[in-house]
């Protein structure tokens, strides 16, 4: 099984309220497999790059990922600092296949635009789930025009047009893989394999 955690942007607002640090979002995840073995996957960008060096400013961090949640949200760590907004389970994925891709990926060099947090966790889902799956979960990762129909209040519709703005240069943001975690979890419940993993 994956456990997926989500962290909305920490604006001003949230950044005051929490006494955390302002930040854009973030995508972890944690393997979890038979025996409590787990993995915690949480990609962050090498510290001696130049967004490494202005997150320092921001995040003070010691190393570059965390190796837990609870190193994550540790309010002295350098990481988020904060709880996660959503929480949410894959199951019936190839979890030694995530683990195998991750000891590569967690030294690969970080591209805000196109290999990001949310990227990554979204390319290790989809390296590990029923190919059958995949063409569903990459329309449910991009946000249209159409979410807008789901907005609940003036700030969701401001968050929501700045994701539209941004959906063509950011290849994943967080609630990208937020969509697309909600929507395999309910394509993966009525599924005829639903129990069993599937490789």
């Amino acid at each position: 099984m994956i456990r997926v955690y989500i962290w909305d942007p920490a604006g001003l607002v949230t950044a005051l309220q929490e006494g955390v640090p302002l930040d854009l979002g973030h995508a972890a995840m944690e393997v979890i497999s038979e025996g409590d073995k787990t993995t915690y996957v949480s990609y962050w960008p090498e510290m001696e790059t130049p967004i490494g060096q202005v997150m320092q400013l921001i995040k003070s961090r010691t190393k570059r990922h965390p190796e837990t949640l609870a190193e994550e949200i540790d309010a002295h760590a350098g990481f988020m600092e904060r709880e996660p907004n959503f929480i949410g389970e894959v199951e019936g994925t190839n979890e030694d296949k995530i683990r195998i891709l991750w000891e590569d990926i967690k030294v690969s060099d970080y591209d805000f635009f196109k290999w990001n947090c949310s990227n990554v966790c979204k390319f290790l889902i989809l390296s590990a789930m029923d190919k059958r799956y995949h063409e569903q979960m990459l329309s449910a990762a991009v946000c249209t025009a159409q979410d807008l129909l789901t907005v609940e209040s003036t700030d969701d519709l401001v968050v929501r047009l700045r994701i539209l703005a941004t959906s063509a240069l950011i290849d994943c943001r967080p609630d990208d893989l937020h969509r697309m975690v909600v929507a395999y979890s309910e394509a993966f419940a009525t599924s005829p394999n639903q129990g069993k993993s599937v490789t």
